[in-house]
C-alpha cells in the first residue's frame, strides 16, 4: 500500500486554492451549488466534444428536479455562462455550449492546473 505523502496533500490543496482564484476572477462563486453542478455538467461535455442537449443536461444531473434544472439553465443563459443552438440533425432540439467568457474562464482553470502538475517532481507524488 503506498504511503501518504505530504506532497500528495499538498497538491489536493494547491490544485483547490488555483481553481478558486479563478472561480473568484470569473464570478463563478456567485452561483449557488446546482448552478456550479449543471455548468460543469455543460462544461465536460464541451471538453469531450459531446453534443448536450437540453433533455440531456435533466437526465443527467441527479440532484434537482427537471423544473430545477431548468430555471438554472435559464439563470445561467441570462448570466452569459451558456448559449442556445438549434441542433442542426433536430430542429425541436437546443444544444447547450458555453458561451466563450465562460470557456475562457474553464480554460484558465485548466491552464492552472496543468501548471501545478507540470511544476511537480519527476515521478510524481
Amino acid at each position: 500500500m503506498r504511503q501518504n505523502s505530504p506532497l500528495r496533500h499538498q497538491l489536493i490543496f494547491r490544485v483547490n486554492r488555483a481553481v478558486k482564484v479563478v472561480e473568484a476572477r470569473f464570478g463563478l462563486t456567485d452561483l449557488d451549488f446546482t448552478a456550479r453542478a449543471v455548468l460543469n455538467i455543460i462544461a465536460e461535455a464541451e471538453a469531450e466534444c459531446w453534443p448536450l442537449h437540453v433533455s440531456d443536461v435533466v437526465r443527467l444531473q441527479d440532484f434537482a428536479t427537471p423544473p430545477t434544472v431548468h430555471n438554472h439553465l435559464a439563470k445561467l443563459k441570462k448570466a452569459g455562462w451558456i448559449r442556445y443552438e438549434q441542433d442542426p440533425d433536430d430542429g425541436r432540439a437546443r444544444l447547450v455550449l458555453l458561451t466563450p467568457f465562460a470557456r475562457s474562464a474553464f480554460e484558465l482553470m485548466s491552464d492552472e492546473v496543468n501548471r501545478i502538475l507540470k511544476s511537480l517532481p519527476r515521478g510524481g507524488v
